[in-house]
């Protein structure tokens, strides 16, 4: 009887998982289609939630949510850099080799899409 209880909390709890994963989809996707959070918790307490904890859940789920935007902004404005960085010192570097009148290499692609993500990461992370 004890192994029956068991396997039914388990599974109830599986179950409650499921749908705050779920909930937190679904607000996500409402936060980022351009719904006011105040809509979001009227349409949650409308659907039986409370007031206060709804709208606790969706201001949690908006950190998150902009937490993980910055992050990802971030990270593009790392790359970005580091590509930048890579061509402009490709470019320095064999510039300064050929000062007696050789060759050298112009990194547009490195510098441009550098630059670019540098750019982009840096939106991303002060929209988060």
């Amino acid at each position: 009887m004890s192994d029956e209880r068991t396997r039914q909390e388990a599974a109830e709890k599986l179950r409650r998982q499921g749908e705050a994963e779920d909930l937190a989809e679904t607000v996500t996707a409402y936060l980022e289609a351009g719904y006011v959070r105040a809509d979001i918790v009227s349409a949650m307490v409308e659907s039986g939630f409370d007031q206060r904890e709804a709208s606790h859940y969706v201001t949690q789920v908006d950190k998150a949510r902009r937490g993980e935007k910055r992050a990802n902004g971030l990270g593009a404005m790392g790359i970005g850099a580091a590509m930048l960085a890579a061509g402009i010192g490709i470019t320095w570097y064999t510039y300064s080799a050929a000062e007696g009148g050789g060759t050298y290499v112009v990194t547009w692609g490195l510098i441009l899409f550098g630059g670019l993500s540098l750019i982009s990461g840096l939106y991303r992370f002060l929209r988060g």
